[in-house]
């Protein structure tokens, strides 16, 4: 297809389109705001009820939890540029207008943010391939609960083999009282009897 005349000089403008950008900022605030409330759900205390969640005091949780406040934390001055806080609860809040408008005067914030290698983006990306991978920290977890796991099985086991073993000690004890017991009152029986013929 023939594009405008030849000879003659052609100008391109190529611009970001903000609704795409915005589209990839809201989820990113989306999948770290339900990271971070994940985080607190598992790891939480009610102190009205007084129960822990399941990993509640867990180093993993408090670590991961940790790193990603402080990367977001790192970043806060180019999260705030365009248009993007944290909130008091830990949550990160984006405001559409502040991100177009930011958008319009200088991408650099969020290129760093979202492009750099040395970015928010890479570094939380970086973060999960430690969390995440075949060799990573909840592999590692994993191992050592399995391990745990056999090991409080085979001590359950050792301990419900001891426990049969004094039971059948106690039943024989009480099956040897009960016919002593017996025997006695046969003979209670017999000097009583034997009193009364005297």
């Amino acid at each position: 297809t023939k594009v405008g005349t030849p000879d003659v000089p052609q100008t391109f403008t190529v611009s970001a389109d903000p609704s795409v950008l915005r589209t990839a900022a809201k989820a990113f605030v989306t999948t770290y705001n339900s990271a971070t409330t994940a985080l607190k759900s598992v790891s939480s205390y009610n102190a009205a009820t007084k129960v822990a969640a399941p990993l509640n005091g867990d180093p993993l949780v408090r670590g991961v939890s940790r790193d990603l406040r402080a990367q977001v934390g790192a970043s806060v001055e180019d999260l705030k540029a365009i248009g993007i806080t944290i909130g008091t609860d830990g949550l990160l809040k984006m405001d559409d207008a502040a991100f177009d408008a930011a958008m319009t005067k200088d991408t650099t914030p969020a290129t760093r943010l979202f492009v750099d290698d040395a970015g928010l983006a890479a570094g939380l990306d970086k973060s999960l391939d430690r969390l995440l991978d075949a060799d990573g920290l909840l592999h590692d977890r994993d191992e050592t609960l399995a391990t745990r796991t056999k090991t409080i099985a085979k001590q359950r086991e050792a301990l419900d083999t001891r426990m049969t073993a004094v039971e059948a000690r106690y039943r024989a004890q009480f099956v040897a009282l009960d016919g002593l017991m017996t025997q006695m009152q046969s003979i209670s029986s017999y000097l009583t009897q034997q009193l009364a013929n005297l």
